[in-house]
Order: C-alpha cells, then structure tokens, then sequence
C-alpha cells in the first residue's frame, strides 16, 4: 500500500494486533512484527515470523524490492511431509498458513 501518511501502517497495527484472530475456537492475540528494510536484521525477522504464522508488516519500503522477497510473494510453497515449505534466500522455511504479510510504501 502506498501510505504518505500512515494510515494504513496505523490500521494494520490496530487490526493485527486485536483479540479477533480464532484459533481452534477460542481467541488468541496475534502480536504484529514491525520491520523496515533499514534494520540489519530484517530478514532474519522474516525467518521467526513464517513458520510460526506470525503477522509481518514491511514499513516504508522503496521502488525496487529485495529479490529474497520474490518466493514469498508468489506463494511458491511446496508440499512436503510435514506440511508446506518456502525457499527464503539460502534457506527452506516450513510455511504456516496464517502467516500475514503487509507491505507499505511511504
């Protein structure tokens, strides 16, 4: 999303972040993970929040993306034995289905 303003940083905050994810019928709080391209460490964040179906928002990224990025945005899973998997860089991630991933533009 193109956010000059940040709006939809703050509605994306607010919705992650609420008692309004259900989980084998009881509510459960999904903490939102925050991350700019700036960080050293973004993309090791990235590895913590997909296999446990952690919500990632991408804050202020620019014109051009990380190609490590290209996988996870194709949904290039792949079906193994113990569920789904993802090639993340030099890496193979299991996949959580709940994992939710937001991009914003400033």
């Amino acid at each position: 999303m193109i956010d000059p303003q940040g709006q939809a940083s703050k509605w994306i905050k607010n919705m992650d972040t609420e008692d309004s994810v259900a989980s084998k019928g009881r509510e459960r709080k999904r903490d939102l993970v925050v991350v700019k391209p700036s960080e050293r460490s973004w993309a090791i964040r990235f590895q913590h929040c997909i296999p446990l179906g952690l919500p990632l928002l991408l804050e202020g990224v620019g014109e051009e993306l990380d190609p490590i990025l290209e996988p996870l945005l194709e949904r290039q899973t792949v079906r193994r034995a113990a569920g789904l998997s993802l090639e993340f860089g030099d890496t193979i991630l299991d996949y959580s289905n709940e994992f939710s991933f937001y991009m914003t533009k400033s």
